[in-house]
């Protein structure tokens, strides 16, 4: 049987924002993060993370220093009891300064790449589930799967809110912490799901530090 699932953006939703990253720290999450995990978990939700890592293509940070970030922040996750079911990011820009990652990619948010292959791998059903963040490409990607949307403060969060105004479809939280009163009010109307322009096909993004096509 189909589960629901969260998909959590990274910077700016459930670790702080603070540009690339190219090592873990302790006090990078935010202090509500993984109790309201732990609450998600509880309520039956398979958990992912799916992030924009456009720092790859710049130059600024590399995949295995992405990879190292994120196999800390899972075993930090875990070693409070929360199981992240995966992570995966997308690395590509457009305008990128390294040839291998500059080009356009499915998995770039707000595509729906990503979430997608997740679904498909995991058996989720999306309709059931949510896509959480603190940008509009977040809430776009989780729109265009299918999924109902959240939009929190946090991060760049507050640069969205007049956009976010003009949206009926979409939720609006304070913070993740917010997230399960949300979720349990379903205070977000289901979705109409819109056609994923160009989502299908090998997108060459990051799945649990191996490149995996769609």
């Amino acid at each position: 049987m189909s589960r629901a699932a969260v998909f959590l953006d990274r910077d700016g939703t459930l670790v702080d924002e603070r540009g690339p990253v190219a090592a873990f720290s302790a006090d990078w999450l935010y202090p509500y993060s993984i109790p309201t995990l732990a609450r998600l978990r509880a309520m039956g939700f398979l958990l992912f993370v799916v992030s924009n890592q456009a720092a790859v293509a710049r130059g600024l940070v590399t995949v295995d220093q992405v990879d190292a970030v994120h196999r800390a922040l899972t075993n930090q996750l875990a070693a409070r009891g929360v199981h992240l079911q995966g992570i995966r990011y997308c690395p590509h820009h457009p305008r990128g300064s390294v040839p291998e990652y500059r080009r356009d990619c499915a998995g770039r948010k707000p595509g729906a790449g990503l979430l997608r292959e997740l679904a498909e791998q995991f058996d989720v059903d999306l309709r059931r589930s949510w896509m959480v963040g603190d940008h509009a490409t977040d809430v776009l990607a989780g729109r265009a799967a299918g999924t109902r949307t959240c939009l929190v403060g946090t991060g760049h969060g507050s640069e969205w809110a007049a956009w976010a105004q003009r949206r009926p479809w979409l939720a609006r939280a304070s913070t993740l912490a917010d997230l399960p009163r949300l979720i349990a009010q379903k205070t977000s109307p289901s979705p109409i799901r819109w056609q994923d322009m160009g989502c299908k096909g090998s997108n060459g993004c990051q799945r649990d530090g191996s490149k995996r096509g769609m």
